[in-house]
């Protein structure tokens, strides 16, 4: 959960408290320094700054958010919750730039892997069914929204599912009185 220069800030200190340690004829403190190091730089490749990626598109940084993103040297080095909510805030991002294609790819990729809960998953649901509205794609929102309502939602989102409903059950009902009643 460290910014990439953090941690290899940290993963030199390490290092260094290892060299000074071993220097020093001082053995187990050189290896707990040293493992401290390749623990660091294992979490850069395993974990990445997906987190923070997170924290800062919540609080609406998208230049930051964008950029820790880009710090993530391979996103099929991440573990399977890291590299779904990459894919994930990489479709919000995508979303946010008016990009609803590159959008609905990176949360379909995400959905792929497997979301940490089905909470997320639900969430991941409304954003699709919220980008194939955008796009004009009534059937696919339809879709996605059932299939987020049939999981748990969270109940702060409420709101939002109201929101989306409307708009689909709006197209709906525009479509029912345009088409020409049978005679």
């Amino acid at each position: 959960m460290f910014s990439r220069n953090l941690r290899f800030l940290l993963m030199f200190l390490c290092l260094l408290l290892g060299y000074l340690n071993l220097r020093s004829d001082r053995l187990l403190l050189a290896a707990i320094a040293f493992a401290a190091a390749a623990f660091l730089l294992v979490g850069y490749f395993r974990y990445g700054a997906v987190w923070l990626a997170t924290r800062q598109l919540k609080r609406g940084k998208l230049p930051r958010a964008k950029r820790l993103l880009a710090e993530t040297p391979n996103p099929l080095w991440l573990g399977r919750p890291q590299r779904s909510q990459f894919y994930f805030v990489n479709g919000l991002i995508a979303s946010r730039e008016s990009r609803p294609d590159d959008a609905e790819e990176n949360f379909l990729r995400a959905l792929e892997i497997g979301m940490r809960s089905p909470k997320d998953t639900a969430v991941v649901h409304l954003h699709l069914a919220s980008n194939c509205l955008e796009m004009g794609d009534r059937d696919g929102a339809r879709n996605h929204m059932d299939k987020a309502t049939q999981l748990p939602l969270n109940p702060a989102l409420a709101p939002w599912v109201a929101s989306l409903k409307s708009k689909i059950n709006a197209h709906d009902t525009a479509m029912t009185k345009s088409s020409p009643s049978p005679s």
